[in-house]
């Protein structure tokens, strides 16, 4: 299995285009659905960038100039005959770039760059000696995990799962006992009975995080999000947050909404970069 070229990601885009319009991940789902490529998640997100931007340079496609969005930017097709071409096999005409698509290029290498240079410091900062309250933090999230994971339902439906979803399960449980334990917040194995629950997740069990009385009910304003141990094809693995806690960063159409709580509709996407949907400080109370 190798990584996505242009030829493949042009497969992609004419598949899922919405008339001209589409997204990166969209592109990204469609070749984690075929199978043909080792990477899923994250990793297959970061191997089209590049098939992207030579298409970009070679003005098959555009950013969408009505939106502004960092992440998962939308595109537009300049020339769906040439996409075609390209994915038949045959030669196409490939101009040369644009002032605009070139300047659209360097700031992507700018940005990647910038990125890359950003994960290196983090890379750096975790080598260093940590303090024993930064190991007491660690130990605490381990223990937090393996307490759910010990949980006689949510074994059970870990086990019916399969290795892929067990991994994004993984990471889920990882990212909610993490900021559960630097908010105070603790987990209860309950049913999810609000009507307010997005559709297909009402009355089912799930892993809730909040602040709860000695009778074991969260308390006013202390809930942050709650895991359904539920997956099938109108419910996958998903993180329900209350609304208070959304981020400004994060558009309506990434999310599935209620009145008072969410879900991302891509939790790859939420897994890679939660803090584009999730902020304690926006809810803090």
């Amino acid at each position: 299995m190798c990584r996505p070229n242009e030829h493949d990601v042009a497969e992609a885009i004419l598949n899922v285009a919405n008339g001209n319009g589409f997204r990166p991940s969209e592109v990204r789902q469609f070749l984690q659905n075929s199978g043909r490529f080792r990477a899923v998640g994250g990793a297959l997100n970061a191997q089209i960038q590049q098939p992207l931007r030579t298409l970009r340079e070679w003005n098959y496609i555009a950013f969408d100039r009505n939106y502004n969005q960092k992440r998962n930017r939308p595109y537009i097709i300049k020339s769906r005959e040439n996409l075609q071409k390209l994915f038949d096999g045959k030669e196409t005409m490939r101009p040369e770039p644009t002032a605009a698509s070139a300047i659209d290029s360097r700031f992507q290498r700018i940005e990647q760059m910038l990125g890359q240079l950003i994960q290196k410091v983090d890379q750096l900062s975790a080598q260093i000696q940590p303090s024993p309250e930064n190991d007491h933090s660690e130990s605490a999230v381990s223990e937090m995990i393996d307490l759910i994971k010990n949980n006689r339902d949510v074994a059970a439906f870990y086990q019916n799962l399969h290795f892929e979803d067990q991994d994004r399960f993984d990471r889920l449980l990882h990212f909610a006992s993490t900021t559960a334990i630097q908010h105070g917040r603790e987990f209860r194995v309950q049913i999810a009975r609000s009507n307010n629950q997005p559709r297909h997740f009402r009355n089912v069990q799930s892993v809730v995080f909040a602040k709860f009385s000695n009778e074991g009910r969260a308390r006013p304003g202390t809930k942050m999000y709650a895991i359904p141990l539920v997956f099938d094809e109108n419910r996958p693995i998903t993180i329900i947050i209350r609304d208070n806690h959304r981020s400004p960063q994060v558009a309506d159409e990434d999310i599935e909404k209620t009145t008072d709580r969410f879900r991302p509709l891509n939790l790859d996407d939420f897994l890679d970069n939660p803090a584009h949907y999730f902020s304690y400080e926006a809810g803090q109370n």
